[in-house]
């Protein structure tokens, strides 16, 4: 609690004026301008729920002070609530729309993507679009988009963010099918969709391509090689796209989102020690306990790399968690004069050794 209102106050987004109560990084604590005192007394709390907007349910929220729940509500969501463990994919939907993107959602759950669309268009106002597919499935990839296109007149942004993370275990004990499923979905769905998407894009001469590709791309990962293996390329198909659509003022970039909690990691988690190894294992653990990355940020990179500014970089492997990313506009030029943010054979000149 303590690290999400320090996080919070740092960025802002805590409000600082007259009676209202405030986070104070130096003292650690709560505190308001008209309370600086206080005392501990007996008592109550309330338990408010919020139904979902799919019908699947409630949101219990408790407080000692219903009337606050009145007015402006921020609610927090338990990260292992299985109801909001597929996020990435919404919270990006999301930041689009509230934009005023029309937003196209495309899974094999019909149910769950008509539950996201709904969500969306009561919460931001704006058009949500659902197609029910398998993005392994070419013709119904080109089928989809046909009738966005259609619809909607354009494409726009193209987000690849579809993935899953099984088999976890000793490459030699996976099983075969499953290794060669990730693959597909990973890889080969990445591919099918940016393939049918291209030419609308290249016919306006305009367009943003979004893809994914988590830390198991840029470094070996024990137990999760075929999730690894898909990761890394799409890195390199990032890179291959990025210099061929350029020129059709296409720009093409990689998220690597940093540690979300989501059905992924919950996956990850489910495997158990045996698979995952113990130091993945311990790892998790760590992970679940805080609570893992903000999700919000995920959708604000998103945002940035659409706009004016972020358009002016491509072929980039960019950490939500790790990268100044909101500094990138002061540094475009020499940024896309490097290989910075990108894959590459690293050479002894690198560290400053000659073996020759």
């Amino acid at each position: 609690m303590r690290k999400v209102f320090v996080e919070l106050y740092n960025k802002g987004m805590i409000y600082k004026g007259l009676r209202l109560i405030n986070w104070s990084p130096a003292l650690e604590s709560a505190i308001s301008d008209l309370e600086v005192e206080y005392k501990e007394i007996k008592g109550s709390m309330y338990h408010i729920k919020y139904p979902l907007a799919d019908g699947s349910g409630a949101l219990d929220v408790a407080t000692t002070r219903p009337e606050t729940m009145l007015g402006d509500t921020a609610v927090a969501v338990h990260p292992d609530d299985h109801r909001f463990s597929a996020w990435i994919g919404k919270e990006i939907a999301l930041s689009f729309a509230r934009e005023g993107c029309g937003v196209v959602l495309i899974a094999r759950d019909r149910k769950a993507l008509e539950s996201t669309a709904a969500f969306i268009r009561q919460g931001t106002g704006g058009q949500a679009a659902v197609f029910p597919l398998d993005i392994t499935e070419r013709e119904s990839v080109e089928t989809m988009v046909h009738d966005v296109t259609a619809r909607f007149g354009r494409i726009d942004v193209l987000v690849n963010a579809a993935a899953i993370v099984e088999p976890i275990g000793p490459f030699h004990a996976c099983d075969a099918g499953e290794w060669e499923r990730t693959i597909t979905v990973n890889l080969f769905g990445t591919y099918r969709v940016s393939r049918a998407v291209i030419p609308v894009m290249i016919e306006r001469k305009y367009g943003t391509i979004l893809n994914f590709s988590g830390g198991g791309a840029f470094g070996a990962r024990p137990r999760f090689s075929a999730y690894s293996v898909s990761k890394a390329g799409v890195a390199r198909l990032t890179d291959a796209m990025a210099l061929e659509l350029r020129e059709f003022g296409i720009a093409v970039n990689c998220i690597s989102p940093g540690q979300v909690n989501t059905d992924m990691f919950d996956a990850m988690v489910a495997a158990g020690p045996e698979k995952v190894g113990t130091q993945g294992w311990a790892e998790f653990q760590k992970r679940k306990e805080s609570g893992g990355d903000p999700i919000e940020d995920v959708g604000r990179l998103a945002l940035f790399l659409v706009s004016e500014e972020g358009r002016k970089i491509t072929g980039r492997m960019i950490s939500v968690r790790w990268d100044p990313w909101e500094h990138f506009p002061n540094y475009t030029d020499e940024l896309m004069k490097s290989d910075i943010y990108t894959m590459r054979r690293i050479k002894p000149e690198d560290y400053g050794k000659n073996w020759q």
